[in-house]
């Protein structure tokens, strides 16, 4: 009779710890899971998701393609679905790993199905043609200077896409497109170097970004309202999480609006992005890095 009290005890003891233990790690999950949601800069958005996801490790990130915020699924997903393999067929002066396309092209499934973002077809392309330096980082691969858009430069210096204008009048910028126009202080985009501009213009609500072609810098996104083109807010868009250039690297970006929401396209030589707001407001909605704003996940020495 003694020996079964003890054998009860210790069934007992090992619940209690396993049931404490099991309880410790959700809640570690969930700290975890705040923390990403509370980045307030790519650098620490991509720390907070190496901690995340290192902690949950691969079948936690399974789980994590459910979660409530389509940027935490998102990233799972990238990682889910990433393979590293050889490339079928060497091409010179390109490295030989790359990621499985097959598995890449399950991903634009999963981020089209749970966004319903108007992705690009260009930017559709290139998510599926990963090249990879295992231990190091990703790249975009040579399509990203493959039939870019062409851009002219304005009279203010400042290049824009083809068919827009660009005026600089008395310390205010005009950019014109499709018969619509919109104003603003030249100081909108006076904080951060940019050497391109674009817009995406409507009756309702428009907006410009200011960007830099040579890299996936961070840049600033201005919204406006009305036919007139009212500004009503400005926020900053991560892009890439590019902070140097040690050499030549080409960035494209596109604008796309639907249903009240503004996403942002883009990709550079080592990333592509994501990034989602309120049309009215510029609120982010949510944020997608297949190279972690720099923090490459290739690197994490995944467990």
């Amino acid at each position: 009779m003694r020996t079964r009290c003890v054998s009860a005890s210790i069934c007992l003891l090992a619940l209690f710890f396993t049931g404490q233990a099991m309880t410790e790690s959700t809640d570690r999950k969930q700290a975890l899971r705040d923390q990403v949601l509370q980045a307030d800069t790519a650098a620490n958005a991509g720390k907070a998701f190496e901690e995340l996801f290192q902690h949950i490790g691969a079948v936690g990130l399974r789980d994590l393609l459910a979660d409530k915020h389509n940027g935490i699924a998102l990233q799972a997903a990238w990682e889910v679905h990433k393979k590293a393999i050889k490339r079928p067929t060497p091409i010179a002066n390109r490295t030989d790993d790359i990621y499985d396309r097959d598995e890449l092209a399950k991903f634009l499934t999963f981020l089209k199905d749970r966004t319903k973002a108007p992705v690009p077809d260009w930017w559709a392309a290139g998510i599926t043609q990963i090249e990879l330096f295992p231990g190091q980082h990703l790249a975009s691969g040579d399509w990203l200077l493959k039939d870019r858009p062409k851009f002219k430069k304005s009279k203010s210096g400042k290049y824009i896409p083809e068919m827009a204008d660009l005026e600089l009048v008395d310390g205010t910028l005009r950019y014109s497109a499709g018969g619509r126009k919109v104003e603003f202080p030249e100081a909108t985009f006076g904080n951060l170097s940019c050497d391109c501009l674009t817009g995406l213009l409507g009756d309702k609500r428009s907006a410009v970004a200011a960007f830099s072609t040579g890299g996936g810098f961070r840049f600033t996104l201005a919204g406006f309202e009305g036919k007139g083109g009212k500004p009503v807010w400005t926020t900053d868009v991560w892009a890439a999480g590019r902070t140097v250039l040690g050499g030549y690297a080409a960035h494209r970006m596109e604008l796309v609006e639907k249903d009240g929401s503004l996403f942002v396209f883009g990709a550079e030589s080592h990333g592509m992005y994501l990034e989602a707001f309120d049309a009215a407001t510029g609120k982010c909605l949510y944020r997608f890095c297949n190279g972690y704003w720099f923090h490459f996940s290739e690197a994490w020495g995944r467990r």
